[in-house]
């Protein structure tokens, strides 16, 4: 058996907004300061206006937008449910003739109420808690076997008992550590401090949580990284980051075998190979990526006729390379830069690379030495205003 099913969708009039009005249900409000963030007409980002189209996509993009203005000025809570959309369809229809079309163009028009049901208050940043765990429990710790500590707050004859260097904690923002005493001595806690972005007392800022969230992760230290805030009440907020750390040193060993054209003529190169090195992800305390390797292959250059002879090619080669996540040598940047930029580096998330390699290939009759040596800077681009996608410099 057989069906056939007409479908006749009669679309009905199109809606445009005619008017809105923005209303705060919660008389304890204080509508300067959320509207400032709500509202933003004067950077052009409110996208609500008359003779646009209802469209229920333009809500819900409203809604996200507003949810995010709330938070980048310390509406910690502001969810995008708080945010009501009411439509007053009872105006009359309004007839306009389209001059290209040469009819008659019919629109609805409504009111819309933007209604703010709730308001959050606006939220401080009142604790700090940075966890560190190792990786495993080394020998002789358990996993209980952590300590607790303030840096700011420590006495001299306290520092030297956990054995914490003065340099590791000059400016640690006041943050509490709870860090596996395996790893007291592998941990510069003003780095991480440095990463967190927010000081006591600073009103929560969403951007900043991004921020210090990705600056983080970007070291390569952890094997996670959470961050979450747990309300204290009247508007205070505490900021509580757990991590583990990567096993210190990772080993690598690989064989291959490959085939290439020679650079003179058509013959192939058969080869095989061995690498092998090892990999250090916190070398000096501060995230470095300190990794050396050690390579080497064999292959015979085949010959094209008979007055030739087949030559053994072989090749050894060494390279050290360390990635610090920060710019060194930067004393000279600050000559010419504004404080702006050169307070704080790490959120531009630096790196300076260093690398020197030795390669040494022997082809029959032939030696070829290469050293090289590679200092580079490379730094993630932060959208601004001015768009300065420069991201890479090797002098």
């Amino acid at each position: 058996k057989q069906a056939k099913v007409n479908f006749d969708i009669q679309a009905g009039l199109p809606y445009k907004i005619n008017k809105y009005e923005l209303v705060y249900l919660d008389s304890a409000v204080n509508p300067a300061l959320l509207n400032s963030q709500y509202m933003r007409e004067a950077e052009g980002e409110f996208q609500i206006a008359p003779g646009l189209q209802y469209d229920h996509n333009l809500f819900e993009y409203e809604r996200n937008r507003a949810t995010r203005h709330a938070r980048i000025g310390g509406f910690y809570s502001f969810a995008p449910s708080l945010v009501r959309f009411i439509v007053d369809t009872n105006l009359v229809i309004n007839r306009r003739v389209d001059s290209l079309a040469n009819k008659a163009n019919i629109n609805k028009w409504v009111d819309l109420t933007i209604q703010v049901t709730e308001t959050p208050p606006q939220y401080k940043i009142r604790e700090i808690e940075f966890r560190v765990l190792e990786p495993e429990p080394a020998e002789g710790y358990s996993r209980s076997d952590t300590l607790s500590f303030n840096p700011t707050k420590l006495t001299s004859d306290e520092r030297t008992q956990l054995g914490i260097q003065s340099k590791q904690i000059d400016t640690s923002r006041n943050i509490a550590f709870i860090v596996s005493s395996s790893l007291m001595d592998q941990l510069d806690f003003d780095f991480l401090a440095d990463r967190v972005e927010f000081e006591i007392g600073d009103i929560y800022d969403v951007r900043i949580d991004e921020r210090a969230r990705r600056l983080l992760r970007q070291l390569g230290m952890f094997q996670y990284m959470l961050v979450k805030y747990i309300d204290l009440g009247n508007g205070n907020l505490k900021m509580q980051i757990d991590s583990k750390v990567v096993p210190k040193y990772q080993l690598r060993f690989g064989l291959e075998s490959f085939t290439r054209t020679s650079f003179n003529d058509n013959s192939f190169l058969p080869s095989v190979g061995i690498n092998t090195g090892i990999r250090n992800r916190n070398a000096f305390s501060q995230s470095e990526l300190f990794e050396w390797s050690v390579f080497g292959s064999v292959g015979l250059l085949t010959a094209q006729n008979e007055q030739e002879e087949n030559i053994l090619q072989y090749k050894v080669g060494s390279e050290a390379r360390v990635q610090f996540n920060r710019f060194l040598f930067s004393h000279p940047l600050k000559w010419f830069l504004s404080e702006k930029y050169t307070r704080n580096f790490s959120r531009y998330s630096p790196t300076t690379i260093l690398s020197a390699s030795f390669d040494y290939t022997r082809r029959g009759r032939v030696n070829q030495i290469i050293p090289g040596f590679q200092l580079t800077y490379q730094w993630q681009h932060i959208p601004s205003k001015y768009n300065l996608a420069v991201s890479r410099l090797t002098p």
